[in-house]
């Protein structure tokens, strides 16, 4: 199975994705704090560039987090949209200048995340799993 072709007829799948998108979540606030701290350094944290860059990277790192830990809980549908929002932008960006890695590594990490979000989805319209009935045999 392809990562990006996740289960969503059982409550483990479902479950699985969830906690993959909250991983991806957690990998996308680390790359916001990766990116305050190089971009932020390189352009000089006393400079207007600089402090953009890391007030920037510091709110994707923000919104990643939240978003990774409410995912964790089985919530936070809108967080992961946000982080979702604000990780198609980074990757417009990337594509735009040209960062062929750093626009396969966003692509993944998107990818990941929006099949959790999927998975979020699934949870809050729970109507009965396949593997709903086995569990009462075990």
């Amino acid at each position: 199975m392809a990562f990006w072709n996740v289960d969503l007829t059982t409550r483990d799948g479902v479950q699985g994705a969830v906690r993959s998108g909250s991983t991806a979540a957690f990998v996308f606030a680390g790359m916001g704090v990766l990116g305050a701290a190089l971009l932020g350094g390189m352009a000089g944290s006393g400079t207007d560039e600089g402090i953009g860059f890391i007030a920037g990277g510091l709110l994707e790192a923000v919104v990643g987090l939240v978003a990774g830990l409410r995912m964790r809980a089985e919530k936070g549908f809108y967080w992961a949209i946000a982080a979702a929002a604000l990780l198609t932008l980074e990757l417009i960006g990337k594509a735009v200048m040209l960062s062929p890695g750093g626009a396969i590594i966003s692509g993944v990490v998107l990818t990941y995340l929006v099949n959790g979000i999927r998975g979020l989805r699934a949870l809050k319209h729970e109507v009965g799993y396949a593997d709903g009935d086995a569990d009462v045999f075990t």
